[in-house]
């Protein structure tokens, strides 16, 4: 066998083993940080031909946050050297509970594949903060209460929040407002008005929140101290004798 027979075979080796070898690259270049449900991020990546052939490239997403994932474009052709800029869109669904989730990027072509993968954190974006003055109301018998309720929308969304009554003299207690919308950062003061009861003890009841999109409940125990307030007593003072005619 002559020396031209050797280097070509050695020749079409070199190329077989080239051709094993993967020749592209992804290159992260921005990544989106924490989301909010219905709040898009962006991830941008350079996908290189590092290779000698001109190869047609398509993409595939993967992970638990491919679910609301799109990539653009999701399939082209680079000659080599020559690189693309790829943006994959994120907008997790309003109903995606808070939490760290996982992107897999994957560049495919015939004989040569790439991946990488990214977190993405979803942040719990529904928050109300309730205090009620006082927790526990002192009272006569009958008389009426009146608690002070304030909320504040702590999420990132305009919310709607409902309130209820629970307990064992929610029927005596009346809610100033049952329905109330808060923009973000926004509050306002509501007012509970309770008859206490007539028969002196402790008595409660449950202040429970809701909000419309779901993501928002909470239930606030309240207490009345009903005190005995009527008393007398009856004392007979100096002769307590007498005498009469039948």
């Amino acid at each position: 066998m002559n020396a031209r027979k050797i280097f070509l075979i050695f020749f079409i080796n070199f190329l077989l083993v080239i051709s094993l070898v993967n020749a592209v690259q992804i290159t992260s270049q921005n990544l989106a940080g924490s989301l909010c449900p219905r709040e898009t991020g962006t991830f941008s990546h350079v996908v290189k031909n590092t290779g000698t052939a001109i190869k047609s490239y398509d993409l595939d997403l993967r992970g638990s946050a491919s679910q609301w994932a799109t990539s653009v474009p999701n399939a082209f052709i680079l000659a080599p050297g020559e690189e693309k800029i790829v943006y994959t869109y994120i907008t997790p669904s309003s109903s995606a509970d808070p939490g760290v989730y996982t992107l897999d990027l994957g560049v495919n072509a015939p004989g040569d594949n790439s991946r990488i993968t990214h977190s993405v954190t979803i942040k719990n974006c529904y928050s109300a903060a309730v205090t009620v003055t006082p927790e526990n109301a002192q009272s006569c018998p009958n008389q009426a209460v009146r608690y002070l309720v304030n909320i504040k929308n702590d999420g990132q969304y305009r919310e709607t929040f409902r309130f209820k009554l629970a307990g064992n003299i929610a029927n005596r207690v009346t809610l100033s407002d049952n329905v109330v919308v808060l923009a973000k950062g926004e509050s306002k003061q509501l007012f509970l008005f309770s008859n206490a009861p007539s028969d002196a003890g402790e008595h409660s009841f449950s202040l429970i929140i809701e909000s419309d999109s779901g993501r928002v409940r909470e239930s606030l125990p309240l207490f009345l101290n009903v005190n005995s307030c009527y008393d007398f007593k009856f004392e007979a003072r100096g002769n307590n004798t007498y005498n009469v005619c039948a």
